[in-house]
């Protein structure tokens, strides 16, 4: 097969390799189908899956189980981690021991909340029960035209208020304020 060894222990350094095609292994287990001409980052060479072309790795867990990566240390062996659920097909980020973003299986993004609340649901939905703020934009370009911080595009092509692009409610109150598809910005007390 053309490959210097299958199976390669270099026991005075502490690593195996598996596939090597010439030399030794570069991280304590360096997995190589074809050389890259790259060695592994020196924080992340415990582990090194390696190959010329496209390289990857496979996690397959049962229609009903979850597939892990979980990060640890010497307090909390499960501090962050990185789930697939196969059995709702959602992929979930944890951080300090907490889901803190979720993909649901249509797509939506949900940010510190596990389902959509039910009254405003949405592709990106999140929550928050502290003092800063929910989400920012920030251009720091200091002359000249710069980017939108925030674009709304609709498909829908109408100029008479049949849709909002943006509607600002208040939990429990109603409506505060809508900017409508005519471009008009209406809020409870006036129209404009």
């Amino acid at each position: 097969n053309g490959k210097t060894h299958a199976l390669f222990v270099d026991g005075g350094n502490d690593k195996v390799g598996i596939g090597i095609v010439a030399g030794v292994p570069d991280a304590m287990l360096h997995i190589q189908t074809d050389g890259s001409g790259a060695g592994p980052n020196s924080q992340a060479d415990e582990l090194a899956i390696e190959g010329s072309g496209h390289v990857g790795m496979s996690i397959l867990s049962g229609n009903d189980s979850k597939g892990n990566i979980y990060f640890g240390d010497n307090g909390d062996d499960d501090i962050g981690s990185i789930t697939y659920h196969h059995d709702g097909n959602t992929m979930r980020f944890t951080t300090n021991a907490s889901e803190a973003v979720r993909i649901a299986s249509d797509g939506s993004v949900l940010v510190n909340r596990t389902s959509q609340n039910g009254s405003y649901n949405g592709k990106i939905s999140v929550l928050d029960s502290g003092n800063d703020s929910v989400i920012v934009a920030q251009n720091t370009k200091t002359s000249g035209l710069g980017a939108s911080l925030l674009k709304v595009v609709a498909a829908q092509n109408t100029t008479n208020s049949s849709f909002n692009l943006i509607d600002g409610h208040n939990e429990g109150s109603g409506g505060r304020f809508l900017i409508r598809d005519s471009g008009n910005a209406q809020n409870t007390n006036n129209s404009y």
